[in-house]
């Protein structure tokens, strides 16, 4: 299984510190939620694990190598990474798009292998967009535009997947749909990070959550042992009712 490790990791936006001394190992097979307020330094953070940025300090290692010493084809080989933005510039059929996610390997929408066309297939079925392969991309509501994304980065057979706020303007319904892909790929060997603001969504369904304050890793650890009122309290600057791990009710403190 893909191994992503960062030691001593911090990056900075010329004077001003972005997030230091951050040290992980993500769990295999595992779904990882990010958590954090605004500011706290997650999506900096997962631009430098994804090797999208250099850090000021530390390294990340991918399966035993620097990931700033690999080249963007061997990068997109072992991991997919889902920005906050993730407008298309134009529109394109949903087969398309979902085609892009071939680029590490040759593959464009013009232009597949038999290799590409299986992948791109099963990366459509996995996130039931068959019925939608022909239609134009600008057509679609937010909910499929992000079963759209995570296509493409499925097609691409990546065995690790880092994503900023993929739930980001999707009602409850869509939200539970798409935790649920996540949960089917790492069920099936992937490994996956992701940040959450949705705090009862990532303690339902991450394997492990990283709490992260001012830029620093404060806890990390399963829902069962740290999705609790002290971390709540520390972290968002809340009062937090949680019962069984379920968030009962929430109050400024």
């Amino acid at each position: 299984m893909t191994q992503l490790s960062a030691d001593n990791l911090s990056l900075k936006a010329g004077q001003t510190e972005l997030f230091a001394k951050v040290n992980l190992s993500l769990a295999p097979g595992k779904l990882t939620c990010l958590i954090g307020p605004n500011g706290a330094g997650k999506s900096s953070l997962l631009t430098c694990l994804a090797g999208l940025k250099k850090p000021a300090t530390g390294t990340v290692m991918l399966n035993g190598q620097d990931l700033t010493g690999m080249s963007s084809t061997e990068r997109a080989k072992q991991l997919s990474y889902l920005p906050q933005n993730r407008q298309l510039s134009w529109p394109i059929s949903v087969e398309d798009a979902v085609a892009l996610g071939r680029f590490a390997y040759g593959g464009t929408p013009a232009r597949l292998s038999e290799a590409d066309r299986i992948a791109v297939d099963e990366a459509l079925d996995i996130c039931e967009l068959n019925g939608l392969r022909k239609r134009a991309t600008d057509t679609l509501s937010g909910g499929e535009l992000s079963r759209v994304h995570f296509a493409r980065a499925f097609a691409g057979k990546a065995p690790l997947l880092i994503a900023d706020e993929p739930l980001t303007a999707l009602d409850p319904k869509h939200q539970i749909r798409v935790m649920r892909l996540m949960q089917r790929f790492t069920e099936n060997g992937g490994t996956a990070l992701i940040v959450l603001h949705d705090i009862a969504l990532a303690a339902q369904f991450a394997d492990v959550l990283l709490w992260m304050r001012f830029g620093r890793l404060v806890d990390e650890g399963p829902p069962a042992s740290t999705f609790t009122e002290k971390n709540m309290s520390r972290v968002f600057e809340v009062d937090a009712r949680i019962d069984n791990g379920r968030l009962i009710s929430i109050a400024d403190a």
